[in-house]
């Protein structure tokens, strides 16, 4: 079976969503088997069902955890939602991107003054994101072939396993 490099860029989205969507899954299982909350878990607003989940168990939680779980919920909300600049930018924040200054000036000296203060945090450079209007297609292949779905994959897999050791305390209590 021959398989075309876009089969597998859409191989790499299945499973980077299928493996946000198991998140989503494993916190609404925790929030049905939590008695304070368990009316949540079918709600379909997932965020709150994520957000109570968060809150009954925050003593359980790291700053390290928190942060984890927070990046999985955006992945999954972008990824799923097949917003692939959003969870671009969620995993690679401003060091690798292409920033854009707003009124850059034309001397040297105006340039030099812009870019002192965009790096003393006075002036702010916008994002430019790397596949500017390709459209979702574009950016599905350059997120695939960029390991933002594989990046993705991996982070839903360590915000599962916090989910899961928590669920597990949480039973042996």
């Amino acid at each position: 079976m021959n398989t075309s490099p876009v089969d597998l860029f859409y191989s790499k989205f299945e499973q980077a969503a299928g493996r946000a969507v198991l998140f989503e899954l494993k916190i609404r299982l925790f929030a049905d088997k939590t008695k304070n909350i368990s009316k949540l878990s079918d709600s379909h607003d997932f965020d709150r069902v994520y957000k109570a989940v968060l809150s009954e168990f925050e003593s359980k939680l790291s700053d390290s955890d928190r942060e984890q779980l927070k990046l999985g919920k955006k992945l999954r909300d972008h990824i799923v939602h097949a917003e692939f600049q959003k969870a671009f930018w969620r995993l690679k924040p401003a060091p690798g991107g292409v920033r854009m200054i707003s009124n850059l000036g034309t001397t040297g000296e105006e340039i030099l003054k812009k870019i002192e203060a965009v790096m003393s945090g006075n002036e702010e450079a916008k994002i430019v994101p790397m596949a500017k209007n390709s459209g979702k297609f574009g950016w599905l292949l350059e997120a695939a072939n960029g390991s933002l779905l594989d990046e993705a994959y991996e982070n839903s897999t360590k915000a599962i396993a916090i989910v899961d050791r928590v669920s597990l305390e949480h039973a042996l209590e």
